[in-house]
């Protein structure tokens, strides 16, 4: 300013128009939340002249180091505090210049980073990116979903979202978990798995073989799948799988189907795929040419059988006394292990009819026939299930009884199609015991929804 005084009195005068040049007219920069950024802009004269001048700022956030200038050419710094912002946000804002040249602006604009989660595909910052993730390396996803990290990414998320999260974590977080998760924010539609064929027909067969049905799936992501069987001569080696074990949209199921279980005539059987969206059933019938002898004794079992329930539900409706039931009950089992050495289940309910007429003794010495190698390939089975209940009424004890009680439970969760395994947790649980309408209501359940025999309606 001294130094224009002087020109003033000495008559020297600049006539020419200040200008100011700004190398920069727009400023854009990302800083994280809750952080600071620091940055700097030019400010020059057009023909090198001084100017003098000052920066003002349009937010708080934004403050300049040293926002006076007096010269040609001048740096200002500036310093963005993020504090209160949210990832996502975005503010904009202006630098004021006010000059011996004029008034000039700059904009800014300062973006919040969002979190983000290096993975294979890049940066993750949205469930967008999650989602595309999880469409090709659902494990990698999976990982990622079970991290601390991944509720970071869910900062810019709605309520609704981190709700479902946090619901979720609470139980457990596995691949199922994230499939709910992707389901519920509406960023995929459940798998519908499908069989390419729901049945099959051998008209006959020669000797043992393993055959192979197909499976597949019309989009990605994660279903569990267990495995049921209906008819002993169908054997299987996976009980459970998901898609995860899909080859692409495809999954090869093998089977086998064995001779020495067949009998003479048509052999229904079925193989039943569970998910939780619902059940596939696969159909097998295999036709056999027997014997007359084979012919003969397959129509023995049907007619032993009818008579065998029919007598069962005579005695227990009070129409014959106790020991006439069994005593030709015994008569039939007899008969029935004698044309099928092999089905144990005969062996059983001859132990059964002897406790129910208290001959325990002659039950026990049948039980004990059965050793734990035996058992050891059939733990899982409605065979083993009616063992160990037989057994804790032979052993008579209350604390034995409550882990029979148990574990045919647990059984009977396994398998839910089994009116047998129904029929033993009706026997076992003391509060449908007690409780009548609750046992109604189950087999109505039963009835309705899965497979039934007439002897559950003895325990309605």
């Amino acid at each position: 300013m001294r130094a224009k005084i002087t020109k003033f009195y000495q008559d020297v005068f600049d006539d020419a128009k200040l200008h100011l040049v700004m190398p920069t007219t727009r400023i854009f920069f990302t800083v994280g939340e809750g952080e600071t950024y620091s940055g700097s802009f030019l400010i020059e004269s057009k023909d090198h002249r001084p100017i003098r001048g000052m920066v003002y700022t349009s937010t708080f956030r934004m403050q300049c180091k040293g926002a006076g200038f007096d010269s040609d050419k001048a740096k200002i710094s500036f310093v963005f505090d993020s504090t209160g912002l949210k990832a996502g946000d975005m503010l904009k804002g202006t630098f004021t210049i006010v000059s011996e040249a004029g008034e000039y602006d700059i904009s800014f604009t300062a973006s919040i980073a969002l979190p983000y989660v290096e993975t294979r595909m890049g940066k993750i910052t949205r469930l967008e990116d999650f989602k595309e993730l999880a469409s090709y390396s659902y494990r990698e996803a999976l990982n990622l979903f079970m991290s601390p990290k991944f509720k970071d990414l869910l900062a810019v998320e709605n309520d609704t979202t981190n709700n479902l999260y946090d619901g979720i974590r609470r139980l457990v977080l596995d691949e199922r978990s994230l499939e709910e998760f992707l389901i519920g924010t509406d960023m995929k539609r459940p798998v519908q798995i499908y069989l390419m064929e729901e049945e099959k027909f051998y008209p006959s067969i020669d000797h043992s073989m393993t055959e192979v049905l197909e499976l597949a799936k019309d989009s990605w992501g994660f279903v569990p799948i267990t495995v049921a069987v209906e008819g002993d001569f169908i054997k299987v080696e996976k009980d459970s799988f998901t898609t995860m074990d899909f080859e692409g949209n495809r999954f090869q199921y093998e089977y086998t189907l064995v001779k020495s279980l067949l009998h003479a005539g048509k052999n229904y059987g079925a193989i039943i795929f569970k998910t939780p969206y619902g059940n596939l059933t696969y159909r097998i019938t295999v036709m056999v040419e027997g014997s007359r002898v084979e012919r003969e004794e397959y129509r023995m079992q049907k007619v032993l059988g009818v008579d065998i329930v029919k007598r069962y539900i005579r005695y227990r409706c009070g129409q014959i006394p106790v020991s006439e039931w069994c005593d030709k009950a015994l008569d039939d089992y007899d008969q029935l292990e004698k044309l099928y050495p092999g089905q144990h289940i005969y062996t059983l309910l001859s132990a059964h009819a002897l406790i129910e007429c208290g001959r325990k003794e002659e039950a026990r010495h049948i039980l004990e026939r059965f050793d734990k190698k035996f058992w050891s390939r059939v733990k899982d089975s409605e065979l083993w299930g009616f063992y160990i209940y037989l057994a804790s009424l032979v052993k008579n004890d209350l604390s034995y009884s409550m882990k029979v009680s148990d574990e045919i439970r647990k059984l009977h969760e396994k398998n839910e199609d089994s009116w047998i395994l129904l029929w033993l947790v009706l026997q076992t649980e003391e509060y449908l015991i007690q409780n009548v309408e609750r046992r109604i209501q189950i087999i109505e359940n039963q009835w309705k929804e899965r497979g039934f025999h007439s002897i559950l309606l003895l325990e309605a």
